[in-house]
Protein backbone atom coordinates (compact mmCIF):
# COMPACT_ATOMS: atom_id res chain seq x y z
CA UNK A 1 0.00 0.00 0.00
CA UNK A 2 1.27 3.47 -0.91
CA UNK A 3 0.37 6.59 1.08
CA UNK A 4 0.60 10.08 -0.38
CA UNK A 5 0.46 13.22 1.71
CA UNK A 6 -0.32 16.60 0.14
CA UNK A 7 -0.59 20.07 1.55
CA UNK A 8 -2.61 22.71 -0.22
CA UNK A 9 -1.91 25.97 1.59
CA UNK A 10 -4.30 27.93 -0.56
CA UNK A 11 -7.15 25.76 0.73
CA UNK A 12 -6.46 26.63 4.36
CA UNK A 13 -5.00 30.13 3.97
CA UNK A 14 -6.99 31.34 0.99
CA UNK A 15 -5.68 33.26 -2.00
CA UNK A 16 -3.13 36.04 -1.53
CA UNK A 17 -4.95 38.53 -3.73
CA UNK A 18 -6.49 41.01 -1.30
CA UNK A 19 -6.93 42.01 2.31
CA UNK A 20 -4.86 40.50 5.10
CA UNK A 21 -3.67 37.63 2.89
CA UNK A 22 -2.23 40.05 0.33
CA UNK A 23 -0.52 42.01 3.11
CA UNK A 24 0.94 38.81 4.62
CA UNK A 25 2.17 37.72 1.18
CA UNK A 26 3.89 41.08 0.63
CA UNK A 27 5.58 40.89 4.05
CA UNK A 28 6.75 37.31 3.43
CA UNK A 29 8.00 38.22 -0.06
CA UNK A 30 9.96 41.21 1.25
CA UNK A 31 11.49 39.04 3.99
CA UNK A 32 12.56 36.48 1.38
CA UNK A 33 14.09 39.16 -0.89
CA UNK A 34 15.95 40.73 2.05
CA UNK A 35 17.23 37.42 3.41
CA UNK A 36 18.45 36.17 0.03
CA UNK A 37 19.48 39.54 -1.50
CA UNK A 38 23.10 38.57 -2.18
CA UNK A 39 22.10 35.36 -3.92
CA UNK A 40 19.27 37.01 -5.87
CA UNK A 41 21.50 39.90 -6.99
CA UNK A 42 23.86 37.44 -8.65
CA UNK A 43 21.00 36.23 -10.82
CA UNK A 44 19.99 32.73 -11.73
CA UNK A 45 21.64 31.52 -14.93
CA UNK A 46 18.93 28.87 -15.27
CA UNK A 47 15.95 31.23 -14.96
CA UNK A 48 14.24 31.74 -18.30
CA UNK A 49 14.61 35.42 -19.32
CA UNK A 50 11.22 35.15 -21.05
CA UNK A 51 9.61 35.13 -17.58
CA UNK A 52 9.17 38.36 -15.64
CA UNK A 53 11.26 38.94 -12.54
CA UNK A 54 8.76 41.54 -11.33
CA UNK A 55 5.99 39.02 -10.67
CA UNK A 56 5.86 35.73 -8.82
CA UNK A 57 3.40 33.99 -11.14
CA UNK A 58 5.80 33.26 -14.04
CA UNK A 59 4.18 35.93 -16.20
CA UNK A 60 5.80 36.40 -19.56
CA UNK A 61 8.36 39.17 -19.86
CA UNK A 62 6.62 40.58 -22.94
CA UNK A 63 8.26 44.00 -22.69
CA UNK A 64 11.77 42.54 -22.52
CA UNK A 65 12.39 44.56 -19.37
CA UNK A 66 12.47 43.89 -15.66
CA UNK A 67 13.28 46.38 -12.94
CA UNK A 68 15.04 43.56 -11.10
CA UNK A 69 17.25 42.37 -13.96
CA UNK A 70 20.76 43.82 -13.72
CA UNK A 71 22.11 42.57 -17.01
Amino acid sequence: MKTVSRQNKSLSRGLDLEGKNAKRYEIESEHFRTKWKEVLDKGNPYYNPNFSLDRSDYSLNVEGYSSLRTQ
